[in-house]
């Protein structure tokens, strides 16, 4: 299966410190939706550097699984990128860049992602997982919003 890639660009007033410890946590737990059920393995372990490496678990059709990222190109505040080292995709890197516009910041997310199983991914893909990924980064866009609005509401207990 060939390689495909999910583009996405919010824009923002306020100035967002994406790339920063701090908000690594908002990224992990509270811009992910309910129904992904991620979870950082490692919670202690928060320092985003060049070279770490993530262990988390989601839940994706009823199965628990793991993942573990790793950020490479860490460039605070313009961007870094984390890639899947194990998870359910058979390709994963994520580029998030952070841009300073006239109207606040522009957050682009690109995804270049390859799916397992072959004929199998390929109808799981057209099924589910295309889909998935336009809610899960449509959540992302509605809880960063209404965080750079001043009406976000804390998930994290």
């Amino acid at each position: 299966m060939k390689k495909r890639r999910f583009l996405t660009n919010y824009y923002f007033r306020k100035l967002i410190f994406f790339c920063s410890n701090d908000a690594w946590r908002l990224f992990c737990f509270e811009i992910t939706p309910d129904w992904l059920d991620f979870r950082m393995v490692n919670q202690g372990k928060t320092e985003v550097f060049n070279g770490v490496e993530f262990d988390y678990t989601i839940r994706w059709l009823g199965l628990k699984l793991r993942w573990q990222s790793r950020i490479i190109d860490y460039k605070p505040p313009e961007r870094f990128t984390d890639i899947q080292i194990i998870g359910p995709f058979q390709y994963w890197r994520h580029l998030h860049v952070f841009e300073r516009v006239s109207e606040g910041i522009l957050l682009k997310d690109e995804v270049t992602y390859k799916v397992p199983f072959g004929l199998v991914g390929i109808l799981l893909h057209a099924l589910v997982i295309k889909r998935q990924l336009k809610d899960i980064f449509s959540y992302r866009a509605i809880r960063i919003s209404e965080w750079a609005r001043g009406g976000f509401k804390s998930k994290v207990k």
